[in-house]
């Protein structure tokens, strides 16, 4: 029957889903953001870049690269790390130039999700991605919901390899 349904780990896909997307499933899902700081109650997203890459660790995407406007006030609170690091690789500027609002930004990264993997199966992975989730939570929800829950911290690899 055209119109029938059947279950991929407990996501339900319809026949006219593609073969390419089921086989989506096991991707991974690698960001990395940067903030004006690590309290994410008072502190801002200023940068977001993602990319897939397949289970074998291949690319399976483009990049996307989105630098986040943030108005003078919000970069001249940052952390003292961050206005040191962020004033010399340039990306303060690039945010004072950029047009790109946060929620222009949350929308945009979850059109480039949707596009390569399904909601809900493919894990996100990073260095200390952690931070960066509790970040999505708060001001990329919409993002967040349509990621998996499981995280690959390449941080601790990093320390268990140690």
């Amino acid at each position: 029957d055209e119109y029938s349904i059947f279950c991929v780990d407990h996501t339900i896909w319809t026949p006219t889903e593609t073969q390419n997307e089921i086989k989506n499933e096991k991707h991974i899902v690698w960001l990395d953001m940067e903030m004006t700081g690590l309290e994410v109650e008072t502190c801002h997203i200023l940068e977001v870049a993602c990319f897939i890459t397949d289970e074998q660790l291949e690319l399976a995407s483009d990049y996307l690269n989105l630098v986040v406007h943030q108005p003078n006030k919000v970069l001249e609170n940052m952390s003292d790390w961050c206005k040191v690091q962020h004033k010399n690789n340039g990306l303060i500027d690039e945010c004072r130039l950029s047009n790109t609002t946060l929620e222009e930004a949350q929308q945009r990264t979850l059109n480039f999700l949707e596009n390569h993997i399904p909601k809900g199966i493919c894990p996100l992975a990073g260095n200390s991605v952690y931070m960066d989730r509790i970040f999505l939570k708060k001001y990329m929800p919409l993002v967040d919901n349509y990621l998996h829950y499981r995280i690959i911290d390449i941080s601790t690899i990093k320390d268990l390899a140690r």
